[in-house]
């Protein structure tokens, strides 16, 4: 989320760009941003210490300054979506150089997805079920009492 969003500012198109350099990142890199710290921890470092993620390995330096600017602190320094588009087709212009761009090292390999995907797992393994069950029975509470 943009910091705007995470304070309940007022907002307009520049939060859909900051959402789109984060899931671009999220791409390039095969991560979750802010894997390592609780949502509320994301959320100060966002807007208190303008945390962002960390440049992906092997991405371009014109992509990462992208991903910047589109995240930046302040809505109003953010391009536009039709600076973002020329901004992109330019770099793709220099990359290919009239050839197919091979990506494959931006990529996640099938073996790292099966990794990440395992390691999800086991955390979502680890969660307690007490929290899961208290909520069902708090439901099912609620709906007696509505008989």
């Amino acid at each position: 989320m943009s910091p705007e969003v995470i304070e309940h500012r007022a907002y307009g198109s520049p939060v859909d760009v900051y959402s789109f350099a984060i899931t671009l990142w999220e791409l390039l890199s095969g991560k979750v941003p802010y894997a390592h710290l609780t949502p509320l921890q994301a959320a100060v470092g966002v807007v208190q210490k303008g945390l962002r993620p960390d440049v992906p390995p092997g991405c371009p330096l014109d992509l990462y300054k992208l991903l910047e600017d589109c995240w930046h602190g302040d809505p109003e320094m953010r391009p536009d979506f039709s600076s973002v588009t020329q901004r992109m087709q330019q770099m793709y212009k220099t990359l290919s150089k009239g050839q197919p761009v091979d990506l494959s090292e931006l990529t996640m390999t099938a073996a790292q997805q099966a990794s990440a995907a395992a390691a999800e797992k086991a955390k979502v393994e680890k969660k307690p079920e007490k929290s899961k069950t208290a909520f069902f029975s708090f439901s099912r509470r609620s709906q007696s009492s509505k008989s």
